[in-house]
């Protein structure tokens, strides 16, 4: 927890130096204590707005525990486990088979599930992934990972091009874009670099496979999700990519700048070899 404390308040710290300098520069104190001033304003803007600027993004709505029974007992009965407050749950309307989580703090987080999840995968691969999507929030690393969600998205809007135009004014909005990612996305990656989790995946996906006891389910779940995802994937914005459990697409290039993800394959390679060292009772 200390660790997780330190990078958050090395990102707070950044970005209230990257608002204070250039008025500092120029006005001197009154300068350095405004830019302050407006830095932690913006910090506060991106943390009292909570969870919904991005689950209107990824188009998430809520899912009540009348829809989704056999859901809500499992997630209930990991979070007993491990001892973790339940998370609101979201569902998004796409056959694509993921799950995503984010959150603020244990108490204030979320579980979104696609639709093709609870369609279409058998109950002991569901509790496995469900499992392992609040592994992730036990982890801790989530507080960050979703400040950088929501920081992105912020930067995110600054570029967008707006709908309705005529050719010119596109045109204009694209020059304008292209230079607002040339400086607002290159000033935002040493933010990146101290937010995004610092836990390898494959250590979360053996927590899973103890929280479940099931040896195969999370492999076999893997699986069957990147079988699914070469007819039904799933594309969200680049700045919520990194809560999903499996990378899906994105129609932004910078994603790869910002996030390196081990592929599945390697991931199930992993559980594979861990699943073989694992004493059978």
């Amino acid at each position: 927890m200390l660790k997780v404390f330190f990078r958050w308040s090395a990102f707070a710290a950044y970005w209230v130096v990257l608002f204070a300098l250039p008025p500092a520069l120029l006005w001197g104190p009154f300068g350095l204590a405004g830019g302050a001033a407006v830095g932690l304003a913006f910090l506060s803007l991106l943390r009292f707005s909570g969870l919904k600027p991005l689950l209107k993004r990824l188009r998430a709505r809520p899912l009540p525990a009348a829809q989704a029974p056999v859901l809500r007992a499992m997630v209930e009965e990991h979070c007993r486990r491990l001892s973790l407050p339940t998370p609101a749950l979201y569902v998004i309307e796409t056959p694509a088979l993921n799950i995503a989580v984010l959150g603020f703090s244990q108490r204030q987080s979320a579980l979104v599930v696609t639709q093709g999840l609870l369609d279409k995968l058998p109950r002991r691969e569901l509790s496995a992934v469900v499992a392992r999507g609040l592994c992730r929030v036990w982890s801790k690393d989530l507080v960050g990972e979703t400040w950088l969600a929501r920081t992105l998205l912020f930067l995110q809007r600054l570029t967008q091009t707006k709908p309705g135009l005529t050719s010119l004014e596109r045109d204009r909005l694209l020059l304008h874009r292209l230079v607002r990612q040339l400086f607002l996305y290159p000033i935002s990656l040493p933010a990146a670099w101290l937010l995004h989790a610092k836990k390898e995946a494959s250590a979360l996906d053996q927590a899973a496979i103890r929280l479940t006891g099931d040896r195969r389910a999370l492999t076999e779940a893997y699986r069957r999700m990147e079988a699914v995802a070469e007819h039904s994937a799933l594309r969200v914005p680049f700045c919520t990519r990194h809560l999903f459990l499996v990378s899906p697409l994105t129609v932004d290039p910078l994603a790869r700048v910002f996030f390196t993800q081990s592929g599945v394959e390697d991931r199930i390679r992993a559980m594979e070899s861990f699943q073989a060292s694992m004493v059978t009772p």
